[in-house]
């Protein structure tokens, strides 16, 4: 192990001489990010709260998966527009937040304007909480959120949405 020192800062830094292997971190997050949204929903929603889930849970896992995909791939293009950490934090700041807050699941997107609401459909987040609101409150099955030419329901576009900015970066 190799050690750095900063002159300026006199921050000392420890380097390890063997990469590290370029899939296992992302293996990591996203089976933490899974086995905490099954303990939380398990556990606490159905458990201590005693909600009823209506529908299946491997089918909310499977697109809790694909959000995180494609969300991970806007971030992975994000990061690749940005020159440097703090505008990579600063575009995050300023996609993320309004995302989350326009997605649906903190304000109705029925109140929206029919642009931001057209706009909005470009964001996977909007149809993770589609998805989320279908399965776990109504009960919907596969046929419903994935139809074949129904634009109107509830789809998995977030798998579409991953690999196009997946492809985009790799180009």
């Amino acid at each position: 192990m190799a050690r750095i020192a900063s002159a300026s800062s006199g921050v000392s830094v420890a380097m390890s001489p063997e990469p590290r292997k370029p899939l296992k971190p992302g293996r990591t997050e996203s089976w933490l990010l899974s086995l905490a949204a099954w303990i939380s929903l398990t556990f606490i929603v159905q458990g201590v709260l005693r909600v009823p889930v209506a529908g299946s849970l491997p089918l909310f896992f499977a697109g809790a998966t694909l959000c995180l995909f494609a969300t991970s791939a806007m971030g992975i293009f994000l990061a690749t527009v940005a020159r440097n950490m703090p505008q990579f934090g600063m575009l995050m700041m300023l996609t993320i937040i309004p995302m989350q807050i326009l997605s649906g699941g903190l304000t109705p997107r029925e109140s929206m304007p029919v642009v931001l609401q057209w706009l909005m459909d470009g964001a996977p987040t909007t149809h993770f909480v589609k998805l989320g609101q279908a399965i776990l409150f109504r009960g919907a099955g596969l046929d419903v959120v994935w139809p074949g030419t129904d634009r109107k329901s509830t789809r998995l576009n977030s798998s579409h949405l991953g690999n196009s900015y997946a492809v985009f970066c790799l180009k």
